[in-house]
């Protein structure tokens, strides 16, 4: 997209991009944080402590090593409770210095962003209509072919929209 962007502005024409979610939209401005590639088993080691502390008792021992979380990370959002925790403990650098060391892609002005807000009825009359359409076009397959690829329950793959509704359809329980 940088380089697409890049392109169309030497020929003197304005770029417009449509759709995506602000994190997108973000991680293209702002640019892509580098963060250090962190071994498997030390992950799942800081994982397995999450789940035996609880969230809470987590939240409250990442504030210690990190108090730059904080402000910053919800106590109840353990992925990024668990990224920060991780980070810090293996680089002995706060995610947040890393994010800071990011370098932009574009300029602050460079972009001018809109925001369109629908009337939220209307919304949901849009995702009731396109969930249907999905099931009808298969979803429900996906979902199933997907479950066969045994991914652990607490992998963020898990948290695509409607995963755990057809998983829960597919098992009977709604």
């Amino acid at each position: 997209a940088i380089k697409k962007i890049r392109e169309i502005k030497k020929r003197k024409k304005i770029p417009i991009l449509v759709g995506g979610t602000g994190l997108y939209f973000n991680s293209l401005v702002n640019g892509l944080i580098k963060m250090p590639d962190i071994p498997i088993k030390f992950r799942n080691k800081i994982r397995l402590m999450q789940k035996k502390k609880g969230q809470k008792k987590f939240y409250k021992k990442l504030l210690k090593i990190d108090p730059k979380a904080k402000d910053k990370i919800n106590s109840n959002d353990s992925q990024r409770s668990i990224r920060a925790y991780e980070i810090k403990l293996y680089s002995k650098k706060s995610m947040y210095d890393w994010l800071n060391q990011t370098k932009r892609n574009f300029k602050e002005n460079e972009f001018l962003k809109l925001y369109i807000n629908f009337d939220r009825k209307e919304l949901i009359k849009r995702i009731e209509k396109r969930t249907t359409k999905m099931i009808k076009l298969g979803a429900i397959k996906e979902v199933k072919k997907f479950r066969n690829l045994k991914f652990s329950r607490q992998s963020s793959v898990n948290k695509v929209i409607g995963i755990q509704e057809l998983s829960k359809f597919l098992e009977k329980k709604i």
